[in-house]
């Protein structure tokens, strides 16, 4: 018996030790799908030993220093209106002042269409009680904007805004936040509700203002078939330190889409620097074909692999497999969380952005039919109605004479 209580006392703590161990390597397994973090960092070539992906800058539209011409004294690929101020180490938009104002845009539009941007920018703000306004925007419109009121661009735009937005004017207590927003050129933004009723997609930015670092960086990866895909990085020098902001697969940008960057203050101020933007347009390593979608980037490390396979041994066949796997499950959760985000807000998960386009137009052909039939019975009916009116009358001339 005390052999037994001996026995039992190595085992128990022995057999503790394999429960941990097996609860700490259930809840530290592989994931099963990439985070849209590793897939971004896919599209920027991050991985070529996966899958390699045809990167060419696109210089037109990046900005570096020195950000003026020795020559001209100006910006060779930007036009820049307002209160900006060109630095040595920055493209200041707006200074920490009240009633601030400018935006920048490109002199050539963006013509790639799937591409991957990196922003690095600084908002500062001295106010030691946190209260200052009103942000930044990013640009990617059909045209270049003037000054507006819009974070320092016109409203009822056509393309994508994407907003820092630093102050709250509606419900929405999370700030600074980030919302995107697709304009047909019809819809208004709605500063007194933070753009949250028009918006694509959302996340708070909450050390967007005032960074330990110094900037903070943007990312941006768009696929021409509808991907577009934000994240931000609040220590610039990690390049592991990316957070998603949000993922969206049904977004489509103008053909031709000039860049911008735009920022405004009111009562009260920030200021805005611009450091330096890189754009690189995303194609198939043996051809001039955009890398077009998920699906599309499935069959490029499908291609690749099978290329590999006649020189490399099965263990990475077998890692490629699994990577196929973990981002066709990526790609399914982006679209789940999709339609339960329109779920939410359309009550209708499958309401795209083309399912509703194609709604409000037949909608407003039904109303176009409504309104047609109505003036034409109105018409007859009016016409009919004098028609009866003369032949009274002429009855009754008729009866006098």
């Amino acid at each position: 018996m005390g052999k037994l209580n001996v026995r039992s006392k190595l085992w128990l703590p022995a057999l503790g030790l394999a429960l941990i161990f097996l609860i700490v390597r259930a809840f530290h397994r592989p994931l099963d799908s990439y985070t849209p973090e590793q897939i971004n960092d896919m599209f920027q070539d991050k991985q070529s030993s996966l899958v390699h992906v045809r990167k060419v800058e696109l210089r037109e539209q990046g900005l570096w220093r020195p950000y003026i011409d020795a020559e001209t004294l100006r910006s060779p690929n930007w036009n820049l209106a307002g209160n900006y101020q060109i630095q040595e180490d920055l493209v200041r938009l707006v200074s920490d002042s009240q009633q601030q104002v400018a935006n920048m845009f490109t002199k050539m539009p963006i013509q790639a269409q799937s591409f991957e941007m990196e922003l690095t920018f600084h908002i500062q703000s001295k106010n030691t009680r946190n209260l200052y306004a009103d942000g930044m925007a990013v640009w990617f419109l059909d045209e270049p904007s003037p000054l507006g009121d819009v974070f320092g661009a016109k409203n009822y735009f056509t393309g994508l805004g994407i907003f820092v937005d630093t102050y709250r004017n509606g419900k929405q207590n999370l700030f600074p936040h980030i919302v995107a927003m697709v304009g047909d050129g019809r819809t208004e933004y709605s500063k007194m509700a933070d753009g949250f009723d028009t918006m694509l997609a959302s996340c708070r930015a909450r050390k967007a203002v005032n960074p330990e670092s110094g900037s903070v960086r943007m990312r941006i990866v768009y696929l021409k078939d509808g991907y577009l895909s934000l994240d931000l990085n609040y220590e610039p020098d990690n390049d592991k330190k990316w957070r998603n902001c949000f993922t969206v697969s049904d977004v489509k940008l103008p053909v031709v889409k000039y860049l911008g960057f735009s920022a405004e203050t009111g009562e009260l101020s920030h200021s805005v620097d611009i450091i330096e933007n890189k754009v690189f347009a995303l194609y198939h390593p043996e051809s001039n074909d955009f890398v077009a979608s998920i699906k599309d980037f499935q069959n490029m490390i499908e291609t690749q692999q099978e290329v590999n396979d006649k020189t490399t041994k099965n263990k990475k066949t077998r890692n490629a497999r699994k990577s196929l796997r973990r981002l066709k499950a990526a790609e399914r959760r982006i679209k789940e969380k999709e339609r339960r985000l329109r779920q939410e807000k359309y009550g209708d998960p499958d309401a795209t952005l083309m399912v509703r386009i194609g709604r409000m137009s037949l909608t407003i052909m039904k109303w176009a039919f409504v309104v047609f039939f109505l003036g034409v019975f109105s018409y007859i009916g009016y016409n009919v109605y004098r028609t009866r009116k003369q032949t009274r009358r002429s009855k009754a001339t008729g009866l006098l004479d």
